[in-house]
C-alpha cells in the first residue's frame, strides 16, 4: 500500500496473467515516494520492481539489466499506401470515418497485419487492413480481440488463426 504523495520514475512492459491466467502484455509504473510518503505492509521495504516478481513468484528474474533479442520485420511502405487508399479513410473493421486527420491532413488509420509478420504472415494487401486506433489496440488487447481478428479474417477471406497475440 502507498500513502502519500509519488512521482513517475519510470515504467517497463512485462508479459502477465489476465484475469483468464492468460499471458498479455503488463504496463508496470515504477514511483518514488516524495517526501512523506511512505510504502506500507510487508512489502514496504522492497523496490517496486522486487516487490513485483515477489508477487508473480519470479524472484530469480530480479536484474536491472537485461539483454534481450529482438526481431524487427521490414515492412513495405507500398503495402501501406495501398492498404490506406484502398480503405479511403474509412476503418475497415468498424466502418466508421478516420477519427482525425494526420499531420499531413490525410484520415488517420493504421495498418494492421491480419496474421503477423512474426507467425508468418504476409507482408502484402491482402494480409492488412487499415484500422482506427480504437479498433487496432481493440483487436490486439480486448476480450473480444478473438472475434475482431476472425472478422478481419473473414474480410480478406484468409484461413487459420493467429495464436501469439498481442
Amino acid at each position: 500500500m502507498f500513502l502519500g504523495e509519488f512521482r513517475y520514475a519510470s515504467h517497463f512492459w512485462c508479459w502477465g496473467p489476465d484475469k483468464n491466467g492468460l499471458l498479455r502484455k503488463a504496463l508496470i509504473f515504477l514511483l518514488e515516494p516524495q517526501e512523506g510518503a511512505v510504502r506500507e505492509g510487508v512489502k514496504a521495504s522492497l523496490d517496486p520492481d522486487t516487490a513485483l516478481y515477489l508477487e508473480q513468484g519470479h524472484l530469480q528474474e530480479i536484474s536491472r539489466v537485461k539483454e534481450l533479442k529482438v526481431s524487427r520485420y521490414i515492412r513495405s511502405l507500398s503495402v501501406a499506401r495501398e492498404t490506406l487508399r484502398r480503405a479511403g479513410g474509412i476503418c475497415e473493421l468498424c466502418k466508421q470515418p478516420a477519427p482525425f486527420s494526420d499531420i499531413n491532413g490525410e484520415p488517420f488509420l493504421e495498418v494492421h497485419h491480419i496474421i503477423p509478420l512474426s507467425e508468418g504472415g504476409a507482408d502484402d494487401v491482402n494480409n492488412t487492413a487499415a484500422l482506427c486506433p480504437n479498433c487496432h489496440r481493440a483487436v490486439h488487447y480486448s476480450e473480444d480481440a478473438p472475434l475482431l481478428r476472425e472478422k478481419l479474417r473473414l474480410l480478406r477471406k484468409i484461413s487459420g488463426s493467429s495464436t501469439n497475440y498481442p
